[in-house]
């Protein structure tokens, strides 16, 4: 008897094709989400590594460095001893002597991709670490960036940052959990609830896989970034989970850090800089 070879019928070799493109999907989702994680360890491993270099900055030079701007190129930008040109702006990277940094000075983000410019076309440097001091203007202004803490006591530093009772000046930056409910003087963040931070001499962050594009933005995010310009309500930041553009809230995907009175007068305590 004569035996016929039988092939794949063409409904077989659709269904086949069908499952391989699930798998390929999957894959490639797999892969995107896997690299994201990548990128934020490596931006939360970024900030950390900043965090210990502004500190063993204090243990050397008894003061905070003042941000970097555009045009500075990684150094702090000053206009006289101590006195920074803006209370934020990039972290001073090439003052704080710090490694692999870009070619315009300045330490990027897990999602470096030597973009210059956001989706508006501005020169914004979007996976720049930004960086923002307490000035402390009013109270003991330029305190904190002036070498030995401009001949103030760090008693009376702290009394300008204090937070609680019964000296409350809340002259320090505060870190939210929400921009909701955030107010103009005293406690920022508008309740305890809301608050992280509350005397943090200085505050980094990174503005995540979006770069800060516009688009989708929520005012979480946007408090965060217009501490750069002229900000509504200044020296206060978020943080929370991150959210995309479809999220009630909207999209929220910075990557923020800081650093406590406490650490900075341990470290000056520690290096006999001031009483």
């Amino acid at each position: 008897m004569r035996q016929h070879a039988r092939g794949f019928t063409l409904i077989e070799v659709a269904i086949s094709m069908v499952i391989l493109g699930l798998v390929l999907t999957g894959l490639v989702v797999s892969l995107s989400q896997e690299l994201q994680q990548r990128h934020l360890l490596d931006t939360r491993s970024t900030l950390e590594q900043a965090n210990q270099a502004l500190t063993a900055f204090v243990v050397a030079n008894g003061r905070l460095p003042c941000p970097a701007l555009v045009g500075s190129n990684g150094l702090e930008s000053t206009t006289g001893p101590g006195i920074c040109s803006a209370a934020a702006g990039f972290l001073p990277a090439v003052t704080l002597g710090l490694p692999n940094l870009d070619a315009n000075g300045l330490l990027d983000d897990g999602w470096a991709d030597g973009s210059v410019s956001d989706n508006s076309g501005a020169v914004s440097y979007p996976r720049a670490i930004r960086y923002s001091v307490a000035l402390l203007v009013g109270t003991q202004p330029y305190a904190l960036t002036t070498q030995s803490l401009g001949g103030a006591t760090r008693a009376a530093v702290g009394t300008a940052i204090s937070s609680t009772a019964p000296v409350i000046n809340n002259n320090g930056l505060f870190v939210c959990r929400s921009s909701t409910g955030m107010i103009g003087v005293g406690n920022r963040c508008g309740s305890a609830a809301n608050s992280l931070a509350l005397n943090a001499v200085a505050v980094l962050w990174s503005q995540g896989p979006t770069g800060n594009d516009a688009i989708g933005n929520s005012a979480d995010e946007k408090q965060n970034s217009t501490q750069l310009g002229a900000p509504a309500i200044a020296r206060a930041f978020v943080m929370r989970d991150p959210s995309g553009a479809a999220a009630p809230a909207g999209r929220f995907d910075d990557v923020v850090s800081w650093v406590s009175w406490g650490t900075v007068a341990d470290k000056l305590m520690l290096a006999w800089q001031v009483q």
